[in-house]
């Protein structure tokens, strides 16, 4: 294999490894807002659109804190009290639940 070869085959790794990274983000994103909605007690159509709501604005701002203080402000506004430990706990659950589902899609 020639260095070219092998600089191509890391190249397309790598981009396997992110579009599979996006997705597993994506996929936690949307099991965490579940959760959410779960304890926000949320309608139909308004648990729908703040699962949307919810997967973008933590891809967007790129921040794991950010998706956490979110939820956590919605707790608030709904008078629901909960720690952000717990918060943070289910958000690392959802991660790990996303990153199973995505392999056994394989």
């Amino acid at each position: 294999m020639t260095i070219d070869e092998r600089k191509k085959r890391f190249e397309q790794e790598f981009q396997h490894e992110q579009e599979l990274l996006f997705k597993v983000k994506a996929r936690r994103n949307r099991l965490f807002a579940e959760w959410v909605v779960e304890l926000l007690e949320l309608s139909e159509n308004r648990s729908l659109t703040y699962i949307k709501e919810m997967i973008n604005f933590a891809l967007s701002h790129d921040g794991e804190q950010k998706a956490i203080e979110k939820a956590k402000e919605d707790f608030a506004k709904h008078n629901i009290e909960i720690t952000e430990h717990k918060i943070e706990k289910e958000y690392a659950l959802a991660f790990e639940k996303a990153k199973d589902e995505i392999h056994k899609e394989g």
